[in-house]
C-alpha cells in the first residue's frame, strides 16, 4: 500500500544514509528494526487487500456518506489489526529480536519502538490511500510526502552522527507523523463532503 510505500522509502533512505554517517553496525541495528516493523504489518496488509476493491468501488461511486463511512470502518478494522500485532511485538520485543535475530541484537529494542510508533501512525490509513486516490487527493499526498522525504534527510544527517540507528529512526517517525498528519486532514476534508448527517 502507498502509506506503507512511502515508509519504505524513507527507511532506504535511513540505510542509505547510516552507512557514511554511522557505520556498519549502525546499518545492522537499523535494518533489526525495520524487518520488526514488517512483521508488526503483516496482519495489516491482509486487511488492506480485502479492504480494497469495496473502497475502490465507494470510492468511485460519488456518494460521499458512503466514502465517509467506509473510511471509519477500514480505519477502525486497521486499528483493531495493528493492535492485535503491534502491542504484542512491543511488550515482548526484546525476547522477540533475540529468537528471530539473536542475542547480540537485542539493544535493537528501542530503535524498533521508536520507528514502530510513526509506522503505526501511517498504517492505519494504509487501506483508504485508494480511496484518497480516487478522490484525486494525488498531488496533497505526492507534495506531504516530497516534503517528509527532504525533512527526513535534513534530520539524518544531524541526528545520525549523534544517535546512529535510533537518530534515523526517530528522523523517519517524525516525517511519517508529517504524512500522518496529512491523512487526517484529508479524511477531515471527506467528513466535511459527507455533510452534517453522516
Amino acid at each position: 500500500m502507498v502509506a506503507q510505500g512511502s515508509a519504505i522509502a524513507l527507511n532506504k533512505i535511513d540505510v542509505i544514509m547510516i552507512g557514511p554517517l554511522a557505520g556498519a553496525v549502525e546499518v545492522g541495528t537499523y535494518s533489526v528494526a525495520m524487518r520488526m516493523t514488517f512483521l508488526a504489518m503483516v496482519l495489516t496488509e491482509i486487511v488492506a487487500l480485502f479492504m480494497a476493491p469495496k473502497i475502490i468501488r465507494i470510492g468511485a461511486s460519488g456518494d460521499r456518506a458512503a466514502q465517509w463511512r467506509i473510511l471509519k470502518t477500514a480505519v477502525a478494522l486497521q486499528a483493531g489489526a495493528l493492535a492485535v500485532t503491534v502491542i504484542p511485538l512491543l511488550l515482548f520485543r526484546t525476547q522477540i529480536i533475540t529468537l528471530i535475530f539473536g542475542a547480540e541484537y537485542a539493544d535493537v529494542a528501542w530503535t524498533f519502538v521508536i520507528l514502530q510508533v510513526g509506522k503505526t501512525l501511517t498504517a492505519v490509513f494504509a487501506p483508504v490511500i485508494v480511496l484518497f486516490t480516487a478522490l484525486g487527493f494525488n498531488r496533497d499526498m505526492a507534495k506531504v510526502a516530497a516534503f517528509a522525504s527532504v525533512l527526513n534527510i535534513a534530520m539524518n544527517f544531524f541526528l545520525v552522527p549523534r544517535y546512529g540507528a535510533d537518530g534515523a529512526a526517530f528522523a523517519t517517525t517524525v516525517s511519517l507523523m508529517l504524512m500522518f498528519g496529512n491523512y487526517l486532514r484529508l479524511s477531515q476534508r471527506i467528513r466535511n463532503a459527507a455533510g452534517p448527517a453522516a
